[in-house]
């Protein structure tokens, strides 16, 4: 396990997955994403994400798997976004690029739901800012979908997306620092939701830190929160039942 920091404040776990999950834009069953540790995007409204990867037998990085759920977005606008901002090592194991300048191993997904031309854009960095990249495969090296719909997590439609992006597609190697947003155009009145907070898309050095698990979470987790979910209902349902009677 290799920890390379940026902001020391905000840390990601990045566990092997041990579901993987179909990229459909929903929870397919509900543990899909109980393997993925989940963080709160900063900011007044409702909005987290998990990430979980998959490792080759040699331990070099194939897939890495996002989920953003954003409770509070039950409303398509053509200002809704998500974004996912990586900053990679140049070699296996290396200390990631970036810094207080962006450079090319500085990566950027940009996904607007709405928009039917610029659904998706994927940039490096440049100079010291953003360049558009067009050498990928949507569909293939990334592929992204999301849906307005229900989750384990929250039982009301909102936005849920989920992401599939290829290492070897974009250079990437398992160590990073990472900066996750959403905004939601109805809700516009808050800004962007950001992990970590107030982190500046064009200052690497503002990102989080990923710390890398060559193992799946611990499974005690997964079946604790699994139980969770259902036992709520049945909780639920035997309070509402016990309302009405008196003793």
């Amino acid at each position: 396990m290799d920890v390379y920091a940026q902001n020391l404040d905000y840390q990601a776990e990045n566990y092997e997955a041990a579901i993987i999950p179909t990229i459909d834009g929903v929870w397919t069953t509900p543990d899909e994403w109980l393997d993925a540790e989940e963080y709160k995007l900063v900011g007044s409204l409702r909005a987290y994400f998990r990430l979980k990867k998959v490792t080759d037998g040699l331990g070099q990085l194939q897939t890495l798997y996002f989920l953003i759920e954003y409770f509070d977005d039950n409303t398509s606008d053509l200002s809704d976004y998500t974004s996912i901002c990586l900053a990679v090592a140049d070699t296996p194991g290396g200390i990631p690029e970036g810094g207080e300048a962006l450079d090319e191993n500085c990566i950027q997904f940009s996904y607007r739901p709405s928009e039917s031309i610029n659904h998706f854009n994927y940039y490096r960095g440049a100079y010291g800012g953003w360049l558009q990249n067009y050498t990928y495969n949507l569909g293939t090296d990334i592929l992204i979908v999301e849906s307005f719909n229900t989750s384990p997590l929250f039982d009301q439609g909102h936005l849920i997306v989920e992401y599939s992006i290829s290492a070897a597609a974009f250079g990437i190697n398992p160590d990073f620092w990472l900066r996750v947003a959403a905004y939601d155009g109805t809700n516009n009145w808050p800004g962007s939701q950001i992990w970590p907070s107030y982190a500046n898309v064009n200052f690497p050095n503002q990102w989080g830190i990923v710390v890398m698990h060559n193992e799946s979470i611990p499974e005690i987790s997964i079946w604790t929160a699994l139980l969770m979910f259902l036992t709520i209902p049945i909780i639920v349902t035997l309070t509402r039942k016990m309302k009405g009677k008196r003793f």
